[in-house]
């Protein structure tokens, strides 16, 4: 018994190559040419696709302040540092 997962798998492989044999159909190429044409189609629609733009500047977004605040802690923790020997210093 085959689970879901691997049959929507399944189903938009079969969907790809129906769409893929429709558009060579429609500009009407060779074989060769055609999947020449298609994975043109394919990448060029990929570059254009903005759907996941947002979340990948949320992900940079994120990073930048959590490089910030790896900084500022790091200097303050030597400033503290420094407060808590000068203070065990002065208690010996």
């Amino acid at each position: 018994m085959r689970s879901s997962t691997n049959t929507d798998q399944a189903g938009s492989l079969r969907n790809f190559s129906l769409r893929m044999t429709r558009f060579c159909r429609q500009i009407k190429r060779t074989r060769s040419n055609c999947q020449e044409a298609a994975l043109k189609h394919l990448f060029f629609r990929f570059w254009a696709d903005q759907s996941g733009a947002t979340s990948i500047e949320y992900a940079l977004i994120a990073g930048g302040l959590s490089i910030v605040i790896l900084v500022a802690i790091n200097s303050l923790g030597t400033t503290v540092s420094g407060k808590y020997q000068s203070v065990s210093a002065a208690l010996k």
